[in-house]
Parts: structure tokens; sequence; C-alpha cells
């Protein structure tokens, strides 16, 4: 079989390379990611096993979660999204490294001017 280019590295390597994806509608040859083992990210690598009928329901949850996100008013737009970090694959700490407290309520504050009064 025929090396591929690396979307992202853009190097020539072998098929082995390469995660294996779904198998193409009407033709007998399988395709492949277009990223490397080097390159992928294994934690979004899953889209390439899912049939449509399950990518359609992730692109619906994502876009749910970001449009609660982008819809949230008051105090709600201040804290952090833990409901729109657990969309994703891969787990964090729930309660991330903030500035001091002062410093943190002065870059509230430049962001609640920059909204204008």
């Amino acid at each position: 079989m025929a090396d591929l280019q690396c979307e992202k590295c853009k190097q020539w390597k072998g098929i082995r390379d390469f995660h294996r994806s779904t198998t193409s509608e009407g033709g007998p040859y399988p395709q492949f990611a277009p990223l490397c083992h080097e390159c992928e990210d294994p934690l979004d690598f899953d889209p390439f096993y899912m049939d449509p009928a399950d990518l359609i329901a992730e692109v619906k949850k994502l876009r749910a979660g970001i449009r609660t996100h982008r819809d949230s008013t008051g105090h709600h737009l201040c804290w952090f999204a833990t409901e729109l970090w657990g969309l994703v694959p891969g787990k964090i700490d729930p309660k991330p490294e903030v500035p001091p407290t002062e410093e943190f309520l002065a870059h509230c504050r430049i962001y609640r001017e920059s909204l204008g009064k």
C-alpha cells in the first residue's frame, strides 16, 4: 500500500502509522485518519469510529451545551462551566487554578466594562 501524508506534520508515512477509520461507502478500500499516530490527539479519535447517527447525536449534544453556556446570564457568565467541559472526552480537575482574588476581580471589572453600560 502507498504511503499517506499527515495533514499536520506533512510527513509521508506508511499506512501503519495512521489510525484506520470506517470503510468508505461504495469502495473496498478503508479510509484512514488524516493525522498520523504522532499528531493525532487520542481523545479526539472516536468520531472516526462513529456511525452517522452517532455523529449527529454528538454534534447536537455539543451544540446544546454551547448554547446553554452562551445563553447564560448574570453571574452564571462568570463561573467556570464544568457542565460544558464534561461534554468532551478527557477528565480535568473541576476546580481550575485562578489568580489571587484582587487580580481575579480586577479582570471581572475589565470584562464588565468592556460590555458597556
